[in-house]
């Protein structure tokens, strides 16, 4: 079956899944051969005797034979079928481009809806009121794989909305359940420029969970997340980056996040309100 087939709930899922090794058999064929060659000794030793034995000694061997015989089928059976169970439930994946598609339609519909929670409207917008700032990274948690690409995506994503106005920005943030669209974690924060006290990367410690393809869980011993801090001590953050990316899960990278942008467009906007802002 074709990935694109399948609906995006099911699909999705398999590409944070590791498409399972064949099974050796080696068990169960090893049982299948001694059963075949039992059955095979008793019904030579039988014919070969002379006698009303005979007949009792060829049941023996078959019997003999047959039941380690019949454990290996059952056992070869079993295997193929967990095999094609799991081979199921990874396979076949999603292409790359079709994952980066359906994430793209996400954040649209997210920026879309964020306005209308945000309670703004278009004209009040600084800019184009389609095109606010974004910054997008993983939740905590979330599944991580590697695309034949090299880019590494995620089951979930932390996503930050920012719109600026002539006096104010306003932030919508969620999560993103990457699988079936659907949003979690809501909140929306609207801030005057003159309480806005840093906007920056800082370096995080532990706290965040990576999720790999094998279902081990690794815990991020530091990462670096866009921050945006105002005076009465509420911040805005998403993971963004990871130094030690190589040891969490290899020779991947990450797709642009946007906070190097939405910094640079945020600082510009409290220069010009308030004179600057503080840099952490």
């Amino acid at each position: 079956m074709d990935a694109n087939s399948e609906s995006r709930e099911k699909s999705v899922p398999k590409y944070f899944k590791k498409a399972p090794e064949q099974p050796g058999h080696g068990k169960s064929i090893v049982l299948m051969v001694l059963g075949g060659l039992f059955a095979l000794i008793g019904i030579i030793a039988g014919s070969s005797s002379s006698g009303g034995g005979s007949s009792s000694c060829v049941g023996c061997g078959l019997f003999g034979g047959l039941v380690p015989f019949l454990v290996g089928a059952v056992m070869y059976s079993n295997e193929n079928s967990e095999y094609k169970k799991k081979y199921d439930e990874a396979e076949p994946k999603p292409t790359d481009a079709q994952m980066d598609a359906w994430l793209a339609e996400d954040i649209a519909r997210v920026k879309g809806e964020s306005l209308r929670k945000l309670d703004l409207l278009p004209e009040q917008v600084l800019g184009k009121p389609d095109d606010p700032i974004v910054v997008v990274g993983p939740a905590n948690e979330a599944k991580w794989a590697i695309g034949k690409d090299g880019i590494i995506r995620f089951s979930f994503y932390d996503i930050l909305v920012v719109y600026l106005t002539s006096y104010h920005l306003a932030a919508y943030q969620c999560i993103l359940d990457l699988a079936t669209g659907t949003r979690r974690s809501e909140s929306t924060q609207e801030y005057h420029y003159t309480d806005v006290v840093a906007v920056s990367t800082r370096t995080a410690g532990s706290g965040l969970i990576a999720v790999m393809v094998d279902g081990t869980k690794k815990e991020v011993a530091s990462y670096q997340k866009f921050a945006l801090s105002v005076a009465s001590g509420e911040k805005i953050e998403v993971a963004v980056f990871f130094p030690q990316l190589e040891d969490i899960i290899g020779k991947g990278k990450l797709a642009p996040t946007g906070a190097d942008k939405a910094i640079s467009a945020i600082r510009a906007m409290l220069r010009e309100k308030k004179g600057g802002v503080e840099e952490e």
